[in-house]
This record gives structure tokens, C-alpha cells and sequence, in this order.
């Protein structure tokens, strides 16, 4: 999924490693988001639906969009001023507008290690390890990394799952020393970086041939199946995520798992608040919480429309909150 990162130069785009953001307390290096030894499973069998009861990410411009359009401010709130819920941003966004007081900042990164990106003349992309070093605040919650097939991720940290397995466990060290949380977000686009891996399916089947969840999920905090993409096919959707939960948990007794939602997905029809409704009901018994995700047309997403979607985010979650995309029994 795409974050929305701090401007270093003309043509890139590198991430802050430092925000001001209010404190939170409670954070775990284990892979234990509550620091209570509790297992995720736990909190996945309740299958509601309703604000407190799913854990979210969402980025701090999707927060911005939301709260200004007609209705949204009370849903906002609502969903995304908890400690459940993982606010997505920078330096730059929170002087402006800071992230719900409730909630837990996380900076985003697209890399484990600092370097100079195809994509740009002299530019740097700041890596995990690197940002972490120049001093994260005490008040920081969380880190994501969000590594993809893009020229935002180095290829030597995706090009076999080898490779991501080491670049996961060193920014979960790096992450967990810092003492915040580590959000973990491999695309299935990795495997167009490892041809050679996981069979000869589509992305998606090779994702998990090879076996990347449990690789991800094995040393983090939370991590999040990007599933977005298969919103247009319900059963593909379900049976994806179904699997992938099933190789994270294997990895680890205590993370939490989300899957994505979006309302622009890229390259893909936009899909109405009733089917994310329906993607809720097919995967929440196996899921503690989704990325709701509300991108435009840009450099870190090329394939999605200009319309971010605000009004189905908003349809959601007034369905969600009705109860309307609780699990059949």
C-alpha cells in the first residue's frame, strides 16, 4: 500500500525519521503489540466490528480526507482515536495536522537501509535502521515497512525471500531496540523481484509458495496482507487472505494481522462500501483488523484514479458500526 512520505528532493521521495506525536506507552520488542503475552487469535475470535473492536491502519491524509467530508469527523473519531488504531504519516503532516490523540503514530519506511533510488537525480531514500539512528522521539509507536517491487525499495532487500526474511529481521531488531512496534506490509509484487521463487502462478500463489507471510509476520509486531487488489473478486480475496493469516500465525503465536482495503484500488475497478462490506463479513473471523486505504492517482500509486473515495470509506464505516459487516455465525 502506498504511505505518504516527506519530500527530500524534486523526483523522490524519502521518508522522516522523526515525528512529534503524542505519547504512547506499552509498547513490546517481542512481537506482543500489548506487551501482555496475549495472543492475537484472541482478539480475531470476537469477530465484531464495531469501533474498539479491530485494530486499523490508516494513513494521517486518509484521516484529513475523512474528517472534512460531510459526516466523517464522528466516524473519525470514533474508529481512529484508539490505541487500536496505527496512524500513518511524517514530520511534515503532523505539524500540520496532528494524528488523533488516542491513536499510535507510526513512520513509515520503505527501506531497511538508506540509498539512492533509480528514480531520482541525487535523491535518498532513508532506510529503517538509518532513520531510527538519527533518533526516533521516545513518543514514536511504530515503524512500518512497506517493501514493494518500486524503485522506493532497494531490489537486494526483495530479490529472494532469503533476502526479505534478513531485511525483515534486521529492521525488526532495529525497530524493537528503539522499543516501538513493528508493522510489516511485503506486497505480492516482491515476487516480480525474485522470478525464480515460489512456482510459476500468479503473484499471489508464489507469495505464499514461497512462503513470504510467515518470513514477514515471524519477528513482527503487526503484520498486513495486501490483499486490496483481489477486492474485485470476492472468493480470490477470502482464500488469499485465509492463507496467509494461516502461514503468519504459523510464524508467530502473537501478531496481529490485518488486510487491506482500499477505495481506489489500483488498476482495478472501484468497489462499493457493500462489497468492502462483504470482503469485512468473509474475512473478519481470521483477520484483528484491515488497512483502510483511500489513495490517489501519484508516484506511489500510478494505477489508481483521482478519486480517493471519501464517500465509500464513509459508507463503510457507518455499515461497520450498524453492524451490518459482522461475520455469519
Amino acid at each position: 500500500m502506498k504511505s505518504f512520505l516527506t519530500l527530500t528532493s524534486p523526483g523522490c521521495v524519502a521518508l522522516a525519521a522523526l515525528v512529534v506525536v503524542p505519547s504512547i506507552t506499552g509498547c513490546s520488542s517481542t512481537g506482543d503489540p500489548d506487551g501482555d503475552g496475549s495472543n492475537a487469535a484472541a482478539v480475531t475470535a470476537s469477530g465484531g466490528t464495531g469501533p474498539g473492536a479491530m485494530t486499523w491502519f490508516i494513513a494521517q491524509s486518509s484521516i484529513n480526507l475523512l474528517s472534512g467530508a460531510d459526516g466523517g469527523a464522528p466516524l473519525v473519531e470514533a474508529y481512529f482515536n484508539s490505541p487500536s488504531a496505527y496512524v500513518l504519516g511524517s514530520v511534515e503532516q503532523w505539524k500540520k495536522t496532528p494524528p488523533p490523540s488516542r491513536s499510535v503514530p507510526a513512520v513509515t519506511f520503505t527501506a531497511v537501509h538508506s540509498f539512492k533510488p533509480s528514480c531520482d537525480d541525487g535523491g535518498v531514500v532513508t532506510g529503517v535502521v538509518e532513520g531510527i539512528a538519527a533518533g526516533l522521539p521516545d513518543d514514536a509507536g511504530a515503524v512500518l515497512y512497506d517493501d514493494e517491487d518500486w524503485c522506493f525499495t532497494p531490489r537486494d532487500e526483495v530479490d529472494s525471500p532469503q533476502a526479505l526474511g534478513s531485511a525483515e529481521t534486521t529492521a525488526a531488531a532495529a525497530v524493537h531496540d528503539a522499543g516501538v512496534r513493528l508493522l510489516a506490509a511485503p506486497a505480492q509484487d516482491v515476487m516480480l523481484a525474485m522470478p525464480g521463487s515460489g512456482g510459476s502462478g500468479s503473484n499471489d500463489d508464489r507469495y505464499l509458495d514461497a512462503g513470504i507471510p510467515g518470513l514477514a509476520a515471524k519477528h513482527a509486531d503487526v503484520y498486513e496482507i495486501q490483499s486490496q487488489a483481489l477486492e474485485s473478486d470476492p472468493a480470490a480475496f477470502e482464500s488469499f487472505v485465509r492463507a496467509a493469516a494461516t502461514q503468519a500465525r504459523a510464524a508467530s503465536k502473537t501478531v496481529r494481522i490485518l488486510a487491506g482495503l482500499s477505495t481506489n484500488p489500483s488498476g482495478g475497478p472501484v468497489p462499493t462500501a457493500s462489497r468492502l462490506c462483504e470482503l469485512v463479513q468473509d474475512t473478519r473471523s481470521v483477520v484483528d483488523g484491515y488497512w483502510l486505504n483511500t489513495p490517489v492517482q501519484g508516484p506511489y500509486c500510478p494505477g489508481c484514479g483521482p478519486d480517493a473515495g471519501a464517500d465509500i470509506a464513509i459508507e463503510l464505516l457507518r455499515k461497520l458500526e450498524n453492524g451490518d459487516c459482522d461475520p455469519t455465525p
